[in-house]
Formats: structure tokens, C-alpha cells, sequence
């Protein structure tokens, strides 16, 4: 997310615009949940199952927000608003990407079993 602000400042360029490119197969959380330590430890779980959607949400709206703000976004209302709607969309996938890794932790290592 971070990058992805970063990248609308610099109108989708930069570092931060290539970092954002990645789709969410291939970014760092991706490969954890598709090839890693996420999916060995984790893939049993409800709350992994159900991943991935908002997780693909995340990279969708990013992208679409950077690929937006190439447009004349600070004078064009058009644009900045279709920056802000994509970046709510990818802030609501993002929240519910962390609200799920957490549920993981809990299906896994429930309350009682941490004590």
C-alpha cells in the first residue's frame, strides 16, 4: 500500500510503480500463501481458503489507482477520483487481508492452546 501511494505521487512512475506492477501471485505474500510457509502451515484453515479474493483485490486496486493517477489527476477530477475509489477498494482489501492472516493464527493456535 505504501508503494502504491508512492507510486501516485510520482504519476505511475518509478520504483514504486514497477514495485506495484507485481499481481498478487507474485508479490511477497503471494508466494508465502500459494508456494510457502503460509500454505503448509495454513492451507487447511477456513480463513486461508478465503484469502486470496481480497488479497487479489488488494493488487487490483492498487493497480488500477497507479495506472489512474498517469492521467492529469491534479486537474482533471475525473481522474483523482478514480485514483481515491480504486485506493478505497484496495485499503478494504488490505484490512481484510490482515483481519484474515489473524484469524489464521487464531484457527491455528487457539486461545486455550496459547496458554
Amino acid at each position: 500500500m505504501q508503494r502504491g501511494y508512492a507510486a501516485i505521487e510520482k504519476s505511475g512512475t518509478g520504483e514504486e510503480a514497477q514495485a506495484v506492477s507485481v499481481d498478487h501471485h507474485n508479490c511477497r505474500l503471494g508466494k508465502w500463501y500459494e508456494e510457502g510457509h503460509g500454505k503448509q502451515a495454513f492451507a487447511s484453515l477456513p480463513a486461508y481458503a478465503v484469502l486470496e479474493a481480497p488479497h487479489r483485490q488488494v493488487h487490483a486496486g492498487v493497480r488500477g489507482a497507479v495506472d489512474a493517477s498517469r492521467q492529469d489527476w491534479m486537474h482533471e477530477p475525473a481522474a483523482l477520483a478514480a485514483i481515491v475509489d480504486r485506493m478505497r477498494t484496495a485499503e478494504a482489501g488490505s484490512r481484510e487481508v490482515i483481519r484474515l492472516i489473524g484469524e489464521m493464527m487464531a484457527q491455528k493456535y487457539p486461545p486455550a492452546s496459547r496458554a
